[in-house]
């Protein structure tokens, strides 16, 4: 995956998430595996999306999501934050 494709929508460290939600778990490990590899994205934590109200919309509020729990399926999330790459920190 593209290093633009990645960052669409990113453009705030520390404030932007990108999440991903799919009912194919092949597709949502590959998913994972290139985001956790990227250096300007780093995994948020079970136990923090937990305390956030926002993060059982992924599963709700989605047509990904709705469309799997109507057919009784599996979902597989992940969801990351932004971080300053290496100019971003320099210039903070």
């Amino acid at each position: 995956m593209c290093e633009s494709r990645l960052l669409r929508g990113c453009a705030r460290p520390g404030t932007i998430r990108r999440s991903v939600l799919n009912a194919m778990q092949e597709l949502g490990d590959w998913m994972r595996e290139k985001l956790e590899a990227h250096p300007l994205f780093e995994a948020i934590s079970d136990a923090e999306l937990e305390q956030d109200p926002a993060a059982g919309l992924l599963v709700e509020g989605t047509e990904e999501g709705q469309k799997v729990a109507r057919n009784n399926g599996q979902t597989f999330r992940a969801c990351f934050r932004r971080v300053a790459g290496p100019s971003e920190q320099s210039e903070q």
